[in-house]
């Protein structure tokens, strides 16, 4: 009886680790695709009035000219351009194609921000506020009485808007209520706010060159120095890079996580309010990217910069900018089971599976086949009802004591697992 209910307890617990290890894969695929940049970057010229479009490569185009003074520019999920137009009074939206229209007018907006629910936050420069449009452009005042104007918009990933006051040298923190709060100060004429995926705020001295970086607690830090003036912040690409705008002398720097600072563009007037192209799908459907290098049976993933990972057999990482698997370091000891993982500060923690092979203290599954376990009076019929052939599928339920556990398992695939 005590080793009947000792393996009754392994199957709850396997049921209980291994289920939400699938549903966690889900969850980190669904996070890299809103949050992953095709490789574009577009930048504003302000006083030209143009955007223009940056690959990769550096390689420069128009996207969009005649605009006027240009203060922000920022894409919403669907990869719809909107940009801050002081000279028109307005907040202008670009689909992917070019098609313009007027999403909200008769402000002088300074900066542009999305929050998690799609809804656009900008500055109202000379009314001292910052508006709050939804989706469907419904204006309303998310905060007012702002001594200085502000410039520069950014959410944390706990929902928080912060704000530059360029005037004041702070940087203005504002929760999900609008209650404010000064995060830092000292902060000289802050012109461009952005988060890295480690939840660090990096800001721009306009007048000063100098990029400061500030971590979650407020310590403050110079990341970058004597850039010139018109340094106006930036942004971050999929990789953690950051790039930002140098007004005097128009071009574009590029700072590996290292500091190593390069010039990615040039020969620009005022580059200001930089903005990654966001990954983009039509809703509810699937998309086809490259096959793995090899097939998986019992997977766990992970998201860390800007790539997922596969953990398996094998381990892979997939990179979204390249359409592309490459192969990574085998675990250091032996698997078997789904595992469960998680990122923190950047570095991937893996829990995953058994050590040993112990039959008595394990239940080995097998997939496409019967397995019937006696112990005494308990029988265990297992069967799988799991196929990796085409699109991940996960349903299966195992029969203990007459009481039905849903669970997750699978087989190789005779053909190569697609995401």
């Amino acid at each position: 009886m005590e080793k009947n209910d000792e393996r009754n307890k392994t199957m709850k617990t396997i049921t209980k680790f291994i289920y939400p290890a699938f549903v966690a894969l889900a969850l980190a695929v669904g996070a890299l695709t809103l949050k992953a940049a095709p490789g574009d970057l577009y930048v504003a010229d302000e006083n030209v009035g143009s955007i223009y479009k940056f690959t990769p490569d550096g390689t420069r185009s128009t996207f969009a000219s005649g605009l006027g003074s240009i203060t922000g520019l920022a894409f919403d999920t669907a990869a719809n351009l909107y940009v801050a137009s002081q000279t028109a009074g307005s907040i202008l939206r670009f689909t992917l194609n070019g098609t313009q229209s007027t999403f909200a007018s008769g402000i002088t907006p300074n900066g542009l921000a999305f929050d998690s629910a799609g809804n656009l936050y900008t500055g109202n420069f000379t009314a001292g506020t910052i508006l709050k449009f939804t989706p469907n452009g419904t204006q309303s005042t998310f905060v007012s009485d702002l001594t200085n104007g502000t410039t520069g918009l950014a959410f944390d990933s706990a929902g928080n808007l912060f704000a530059g006051d360029y005037t004041g040298g702070n940087i203005l923190k504002f929760t999900p209520n609008g209650t404010q709060s000064i995060f830092a100060s000292g902060a000289g004429n802050v012109a461009g706010l952005a988060f890295d995926s480690a939840g660090n705020l990096f800001a721009g001295d306009y007048t000063g060159g100098n990029i400061f970086k500030f971590t979650p607690d407020g310590t403050q830090s110079t990341f970058a120095s004597g850039l010139g003036s018109g340094t106006t912040g930036g942004v971050f690409d999929s990789a953690g890079n950051f790039y930002t705008g140098i007004d005097s002398d128009g071009t574009i720097l590029k700072f590996t996580p290292g500091g190593i600072q390069s010039i990615f563009g040039s020969g620009l007037n005022n580059p200001q309010g930089l903005a990654f192209e966001p990954e983009h799908c039509t809703p509810d459907t699937w998309e086809n990217k490259a096959p793995m290098l090899e097939s998986v049976s019992e997977a766990c993933a992970a998201v860390a910069g800007g790539k997922l990972y596969v953990f398996d057999w094998s381990n892979q990482a997939y990179d979204l900018v390249t359409n592309s698997w490459s192969s990574k370091m085998s675990d250091p000891v032996y698997r078997r089971g789904l595992g469960a993982t998680g990122t923190i500060d950047g570095k991937i923690y893996v829990a995953e599976g058994w050590a040993n092979h112990d039959s008595k203290r394990q239940l080995c599954f097998r997939c496409d086949r019967k397995q019937t376990v006696h112990s005494g009076r308990t029988r265990l019929l297992l069967r799988t009802a799991i196929r990796y052939v085409g699109n991940l599928r996960f349903v299966n339920k195992y029969l203990v004591r007459g009481n039905l556990y849903p669970t997750a398992c699978g087989r190789r695939g005779r053909s190569r697992t697609q995401l």
